[in-house]
């Protein structure tokens, strides 16, 4: 049969427990002002800024869904595609920013997207790794 702990051994595990847990709340509350932080940057740029993961919007900026008139909730989810003219356009510019993207970790391209209601807008892009 194993031995009991001793009341100071408890005292001391519930002690570190206590601490994990002051840390883990002090982790949690700096990662929702590096948050709150980002975001006010992205509300505030004043150019188009989207975060993507394989051509697959994860955010969209204030400015961006404005001029583009679409609402961030519609974009979140789906490719770019939708915003060329074509398949091979939306196929060219993903081969000339990934080329680069991916030997120097930054790379452009020159593209026209399509806002929501329809018109066609020169636009550069720049990716980053």
């Amino acid at each position: 049969m194993a031995n009991k702990p001793t009341y100071e051994e408890l005292e001391q595990k519930v002690k570190k427990l206590e601490q994990a847990e002051s840390e883990h709340k002090h982790a949690e509350d700096e990662l929702q002002k590096r948050k709150a932080t980002i975001q006010s940057v992205l509300d505030a740029a004043p150019v188009g800024i989207c975060i993507m993961e394989n051509r697959v919007y994860k955010r969209a900026n204030r400015y961006w869904c404005e001029h583009f008139g679409y609402p961030e909730e519609d974009l979140i989810g789906r490719t770019t595609e939708f915003l060329y003219e074509s398949h091979e356009e939306y196929e060219r510019v993903g081969k000339e920013l990934y080329k680069d993207l991916l030997k120097k970790g930054v790379a452009f391209a020159l593209a026209r997207l399509k806002r929501s209601d329809g018109e066609f807008r020169d636009v550069d892009l720049i990716a980053k790794l």
